[in-house]
Order: structure tokens, then sequence, then C-alpha cells
């Protein structure tokens, strides 16, 4: 069954500062990682971005169009460059902090259910085929976010979307390759 989308409303408070420090971050640092907009509660972007359809032009027009500044929308990462490991479960998370201290330093966001904690997408990653979507296959409630085999980005809901907060902003935190202990 179709998931039914919910409607767009309003940017809670900080979102305008919040959206603008990501952006400019992303494009002057990771320009191939496009912000693309969703539907407020709803990890659909609101228009196709696979193989190089969504763009920081249509990024730029799409805001162009709205009367409200930001946009009113929930906000992905289509992500390139960026990795990000996605944890569910607020137990877990803390039990990979302890066997990895370099996620207490990582930025990252609190979401609903946990944490993500973001990272450069290394060179092993890639010769290792680690690829979107392969984290559950290693620990329950862990998902690696990144690119897709076939070159299309996964995507990543980020602050200022509805139940994410930053807790080590990108903007402020230094972006490290992701370790290969961790990987």
């Amino acid at each position: 069954a179709e998931r039914r989308r919910m409607p767009l409303s309003w940017p809670a408070p900080g979102s305008i500062e919040t959206l603008s420090s990501l952006e400019t971050y992303l494009r002057t640092n990771y320009p191939r990682d496009i912000l693309t907009p969703c539907a407020v509660g709803d990890k659909r972007p609101l228009s196709a971005y696979s193989k190089g359809a969504w763009s920081w032009e249509k990024f730029d027009a799409f805001k162009a169009s709205k009367d409200e500044d930001p946009p009113s929308a929930d906000w992905a990462i289509i992500l390139n460059e960026i990795c990000v490991i996605g944890v569910d479960d607020p137990a877990v998370a803390s039990e990979l902090e302890s066997r990895f201290p370099v996620l207490l330093s990582a930025p990252t966001e609190r979401t609903r259910r946990g944490f993500h904690y973001f990272f450069r997408r290394s060179a092993l990653a890639n010769e290792q085929f680690l690829w979107d979507g392969c984290g559950h296959q290693v620990i329950t409630h862990v998902d690696f976010k990144s690119i897709t085999p076939t070159g299309t980005g996964g995507i990543i809901m980020v602050c200022p979307s509805s139940e994410k907060e930053w807790v080590r902003t990108l903007w402020q935190t230094s972006l490290v390759d992701i370790p290969a202990d961790l990987l």
C-alpha cells in the first residue's frame, strides 16, 4: 500500500538559520551531496533524484517557488561523499560509542529513535563495496547510509526536519573519513 504523504507545514524555530548553515556548508565542502525537500513526516523526496535528476539548481528553483523562507518541508541530504551511521536504538548507540570513541566527536544528530553519525566516505568503503543499506546485515538497529552501487545517492533526513536535532552540527564539527574499524 502506498504511504500517504503528509502536508507541508511551517518550519520550526531556528530552521532558517539551520538550513542556511547546512546548505552553505554542503555547497562549499561537499557540492555533490545535495539537499532535497521531502514532505513533512515522509522520508521520500518531493522530486526524483536518482541519476543526477536533482541538483543545486533545482534546489534553488524549489526555494524560489515558495512564499516562505525556508520553504516548508522536511529535508534530506542526497549522499555522495558523505556517509552516515544510523542507529535506531539508544542502547546500541551507547554500546557503539564505547567501542568506537570516534562517534563521540563526529557530527551527530538525535533522531526520534536514536542517532545519525556523519563521516566522509572512505576509499576503503569503496574497496569493500559497502553501499547504502548494508548496515542491517551486520548489527541490528544500525544502518549504513551512503551512495548506492548504481551511483545514486542514498538519502538521510536531517535537521531542521521534524524529530531531528543537531548534537554536533556538520558545519561546526570536523568531518573525518569513516574509520576502518568502524566500517
